[in-house]
């Protein structure tokens, strides 16, 4: 939760509030929304930000943008042989400084990231709520559980068991299996900062993606911008599902139930004021 506090302390600061201001970044046709001054946020944390990334689109310099200005580890999980090659190349690239003899839409533009290649940390597998197989539509794959990967990339960061955590997710992955590790994630109790999730299809427009928004958001998450069917969402520290009980069965909703009951509250109390 010591990334949430961060987060909430400067968008609750109302002088910054009004100044959170979101940009593109990205290769073009490959864009995604991130706030304009994403070190101010990290800050406190810096290199030491565990940032993962599962499954990319077809250029990784959103990534490396990020990871270039925080100065942290990208932790990469990925299963796909081509990507995987790729993000070989990448790694090759950044040591040696320039340009690959064959450009392809995946390497293009990776020179002109400041990434150390060391920072470039591919994990060949998917985070899930098990460690086992799961069946992409090109094959079975490798998953390890979101506790066993979340150990892994703090361990190679040299933080305690006491600082464990997850701060900067970004989902590319398809076939909506972006819901499973979405639904993983919350479920084993990490909340990251930040999410960056490429909706396979948009939660407006299919059942299943608006049960994963919706459940993201009740967990504590601020819709702050989207680009196309790339939503960027931000940790608020108000969790709805803490504002009743579950227990109660004598309403159809409780938390619908609580939300009119206040809002009844603040009514009347408008009214006595005046």
């Amino acid at each position: 939760m010591e990334t949430i506090s961060i987060l909430v302390k400067y968008m609750s600061d109302s002088s910054r509030e009004s100044k959170i201001e979101v940009k593109l970044i990205g290769a073009n046709g490959d864009k995604w929304p991130m706030i304009e001054k994403l070190w101010d946020f990290f800050s406190e944390k810096g290199v030491k930000t565990v940032f993962v990334s599962v499954g990319i689109g077809a250029n990784p310099l959103a990534d490396l943008e990020i990871a270039e200005t925080l100065g942290c580890p990208l932790h990469i999980y990925d299963v796909r042989e081509s990507v995987l090659k790729g993000w070989e190349e990448v790694q090759s690239i950044l040591k040696s400084r320039k340009a690959s003899e064959t450009v392809t839409p995946f390497n293009e533009g990776v020179e002109s990231k400041w990434v150390l290649p060391k920072n470039i940390r591919v994990h060949k597998e998917i985070p899930s709520f098990f460690s086992g197989t799961i069946a992409l539509e090109d094959g079975t794959y490798v998953s390890k559980d979101i506790l066993s990967c979340v150990k892994e990339c703090c361990s190679s960061m040299n933080l305690k068991e006491e600082q464990m955590r997850v701060d900067l997710v970004k989902i590319c992955l398809g076939n909506q299996y972006e819901l499973s590790v979405i639904q993983a994630i919350l479920t084993t109790g990490f909340r990251p900062g930040m999410f960056l999730i490429d909706w396979s299809e948009l939660p407006d427009e299919n059942m299943a993606s608006a049960i994963t928004a919706g459940h993201l958001q009740n967990c504590g998450y601020t819709l702050l911008s989207k680009y196309g069917s790339r939503f960027f969402y931000v940790a608020n520290d108000r969790c709805m599902y803490d504002i009743c009980s579950w227990h109660v069965n004598t309403c159809d909703n409780p938390m619908v139930t609580e939300i009119v009951k206040a809002c009844k509250q603040q009514e009347q109390e408008n009214i006595t004021s005046n």
